[in-house]
Parts: structure tokens; C-alpha cells; sequence
């Protein structure tokens, strides 16, 4: 059963009827007007909504947005910033919906029955237009430019409607008396009666005007200390909040204190933070197809889900890339303690050689052993091999073979300030080998192959 109609319904259906009944025996065609590039180019100059009797109004309106600022920049393009779903955020959004708010309300013909029925050159024609100041790039900021471009068309149609005694001065009479016929049909009486009453049903109202979910989720998260932490139900509580912080329904309270008693529960991070499990699909239902609540226009559940297993991705990725960053700073740091440390033996054994040890070892060594400076007949020559880290000790007695920096022991260089040695006879087993190798750690492990040693810590045998 049918509500019971209202006086302000009664009347607005009576001034329908009195303007029907003016074109009854109007045989006008229903024609459709189709844009040119000439119509782009004059979309914006001129106010389209003066009124035919604007004599007789009292009360000063805001008008429509005719974007003067945008349609006079020539040669400069704006550049749109889009967000992870591909939706336009930031000051350059509000321009940019703005512009094609106005575009495509003088553009498209108003008795057009479809937005899906516009020629698809026109549409081409008018996202043309749109290029010629905002750089768009992609076919996904396209689609999702022409679906907000068919949903501007019909909400302007709509409050034409409410309006049918003031014509549009970017309207021709033709064209308006054509739009008064269809929309005081009683084949258009009997459809916006079913969907008023479908709206009348909608008991949770939108409360941020024209903000959008896109640009009040982008908002929310510069204002937040931890953005990562904004979900949709943040996005979609505020969208239904006063400004006075009062929410807009009951409907509204009851979503915000389940809310918070799950973030207070054991529930897993996962699990609330999945659109197909959170306290929304819960309470007011699973999502349809074709948007998802909280998101903005544009947004699927493929489309989101998509995004979702890409973010993890991604973040798996750089976790695994810190990882290697922190690995190759204790390796760095390794290093260069371990240069710190062979360069201090390094100038110990300099001090030895140059200083009293020597003398010492010359006496401890007495025979026909003393140290010398390389010498090019050296090559072959039996020598000891001093402990690097207790110069007085003698750890192995060895050939010497070369003292060439490029000289490879093991596959590695020999370097500078060292000599490749032969090791022939083990006198320290547990004495450390100045380089370690693969397989190779003591002296002992080296008996029978070639490694690297001090220059400074060899002494080079008489024969």
C-alpha cells in the first residue's frame, strides 16, 4: 500500500499537470541535440541556467558552476592525482569534477532517455575536451570519467525537473517544451513515483555534500598520525557524521559501536580488515556488484581485491629488501672492523721490523737466517714464516714464490704488503692463517699449498 500523498507532492504533481496540459496537442518530433567542436569550444561561456522569468524572482541563487578559471588557462594542462583505486583526490579533483560537470550538462541533450544512448563519437568529443586542460593518462581514468559524466547528466536532469517553469538559457524552447512533455507524462509520473518511494526508504543519509568517499578517505589519512590505519568503516562513519559530530541515524551509532568493539576484541588483523567480513557486510549486507560501500565511484570488489593482493605484494617485497639492506650493514661493519684490525697488526709488525724486535729475532733465529728486503732471486728460496699477531714465534717453514699484488692464491688477489709463500713444514698447527680460505684456517690446513703472508713477517733463508 502506498503512503498517503504530502501537500508539497500534491502540488508539485498539480504544476506537472498544468504544464502537460499545454502541450497536449503539441505534435513536436523529440529531437536530440549533438555536440561539435564549435559547441566545446563556447561550453563555458555563458551562465546556462538564467531564467525566463527572472524578473519575478526575489531571492539571489548561486547558480550553476560555469569553471571561467579553468577554460581560460590556455596552453597549461592540470595535472590529476589519482589515488592506489585510480579515483582523482586533491584541489585538482574539485576543478576537474567541476569542469566536466559543466561540460557535459551543456554538451548532452536533456531528452536524451539514456546516458548508454549518446553517440560514442560525442563522448569522445567531450573527453577530448577535458585533455585540452587536464592531462588524463590511461583508459582507466577515462571509463571512470564518462560513468561520473553519465551520473552528473542525470542528477542535472532531475533538478530540471523540479524546475520545469524556468528554462535554461543554454535550452532551446523547442528542446524545453519537448523535456515539459516527457517529464509530465504519466509514463514518467508513474516512474518517479516508484523511485521517490525507493528513496524515501534510504534512512542512513550522506552528510559531506560533494566530498566524495575518494577524496574524504585521502583526506582522512594526511590528518591521520598512522594512515595505514584508516579503513573503510572510518571513511564511511564520517561520510555519515554531522558536523557537529552528531551521526546522521541510528543506523550510524550502532555501526560505530561494533566497530570499536572489534578493534577491542582478539578478531585478526585479516579478517576485519576484508571487505567481505567487516562490521559493513555484517550489518547493513554483503556488497553488490558493481561498488563497494565506502570506496567511491569506480571501485569493484575484483577490483579492490586485485589491489589488495598487489599491496601485499608489494610490501612482502620491500620487507625482504630492508632485510638485505640491514644483512649488507653488518657485513659493511664486519669489514671494516676487520680492516681496522689488520691495519693496526700491520703497523705493529712495521714498528717490530724497524725498532728492537728485530734485533731479537736475529738473535733468536742466530744461524744463517736474517730478515731481508724482497729481492727478485728470492723466487723459490726457503723462508720462515713469522706468527703475524707474536712476531718472535716462527709458525712454518716454507718456499717463497711472489710478492706480485695481482698474484691470485686461491682465487683471490694476493694484495698489497704480502707475498705468496709454499708451505712446506708445520711448526704452530693451531697458528692462524693471516687470510682465511675456503677450506683453510690454521697453518696446519695449509701444509702442502700456497697462501698468503706478511712480507714483513717472512724470513728469507741463506743457503
Amino acid at each position: 500500500m502506498c503512503a498517503p500523498e504530502s501537500s508539497r507532492q500534491a502540488s508539485k504533481r498539480k504544476r506537472k499537470e498544468s504544464l502537460s496540459s499545454r502541450f497536449e496537442s503539441s505534435d513536436a518530433p523529440i529531437t536530440e541535440t549533438h555536440l561539435t567542436n564549435e559547441d566545446l569550444n563556447d561550453v563555458t561561456s555563458e551562465n546556462p541556467y538564467q531564467s525566463c522569468n527572472e524578473e519575478n524572482l526575489t531571492k539571489k541563487k548561486r547558480g550553476p558552476t560555469v569553471c571561467h578559471d579553468v577554460a581560460n588557462e590556455d596552453g597549461k594542462k592540470i595535472v590529476l592525482e589519482l589515488n592506489n583505486l585510480g579515483q582523482p583526490i586533491g584541489k585538482s579533483s574539485v576543478l576537474y569534477s567541476s569542469f566536466y560537470g559543466s561540460l557535459v550538462k551543456e554538451a548532452v541533450s536533456i531528452n536524451c532517455d539514456d546516458w548508454r544512448y549518446v553517440p560514442k563519437q560525442q563522448k569522445t568529443l567531450l573527453l577530448r575536451a577535458l585533455e585540452q586542460k587536464f592531462v588524463l593518462e590511461g583508459d582507466a581514468i577515462k571509463k571512470y570519467t564518462l560513468q561520473m559524466m553519465g551520473k552528473v547528466w542525470r542528477a542535472h536532469k532531475s533538478r530540471l525537473t523540479k524546475k520545469l517553469d524556468a528554462r535554461p538559457s543554454h535550452v532551446k524552447p523547442a528542446e524545453w517544451e519537448t523535456f515539459i512533455k516527457k517529464m509530465t507524462s504519466k509514463a514518467f509520473m508513474d516512474k518517479s513515483k516508484v523511485f521517490t518511494e525507493m528513496r524515501a526508504k534510504q534512512d542512513i543519509p550522506y552528510t559531506e555534500s560533494r566530498m566524495g568517499y575518494a577524496r574524504m578517505q585521502d583526506k582522512m589519512k594526511k590528518n591521520s598520525s598512522n594512515p595505514s590505519e584508516i579503513t573503510r568503516i572510518d571513511v564511511w562513519i564520517k561520510a555519515h557524521t554531522k558536523k557537529n559530530g552528531e551521526p546522521s541515524s541510528s543506523k550510524v551509532v550502532e555501526v560505530k559501536e561494533m566497530y570499536e568493539a572489534e578493534k577491542n576484541s582478539d578478531l585478526s588483523e585479516s579478517q576485519s580488515k576484508s571487505v567481505k567480513n567487516d562490521i559493513l557486510s555484517k550489518f547493513i549486507g554483503p556488497e553488490q556488484g558493481g561498488r563497494v560501500r565506502g570506496q567511491g565511484a569506480g571501485v569493484t570488489l575484483s577490483k579492490l581485491e586485485a589491489i589488495s593482493q598487489q599491496t601485499k605484494k608489494e610490501a612482502k617485497m620491500q620487507e625482504q629488501i630492508d632485510t638485505l639492506q640491514d644483512t649488507m650493514k653488518q657485513m659493511q661493519g664486519f669489514m671494516d672492523d676487520q680492516n681496522k684490525l689488520i691495519q693496526s697488526l700491520m703497523s705493529k709488525l712495521s714498528e717490530a721490523s724497524n725498532g728492537g724486535q728485530n734485533q731479537n729475532l736475529s738473535t733468536s733465529t742466530q744461524s744463517n737466517s736474517t730478515p731481508q728486503h724482497v729481492s727478485p732471486n728470492w723466487k723459490g728460496q726457503k723462508c720462515k714464516l713469522l706468527n703475524w699477531l707474536e712476531v718472535d714465534e716462527v709458525v712454518a717453514i716454507g718456499r717463497w714464490v711472489t710478492n706480485d699484488p695481482n698474484a691470485m692464491v686461491h682465487c683471490v688477489a694476493l694484495g698489497k704488503n704480502a707475498s705468496r709463500v709454499w708451505v712446506d713444514e708445520v711448526k704452530n698447527p693451531s697458528a692462524e692463517l693471516w687470510k682465511k680460505y675456503a677450506d683453510m684456517e690454521t697453518i696446519e690446513d695449509a701444509l702442502g699449498s700456497s697462501i698468503a703472508w706478511p712480507t714483513e713477517a717472512i724470513i728469507v733463508m741463506e743457503d
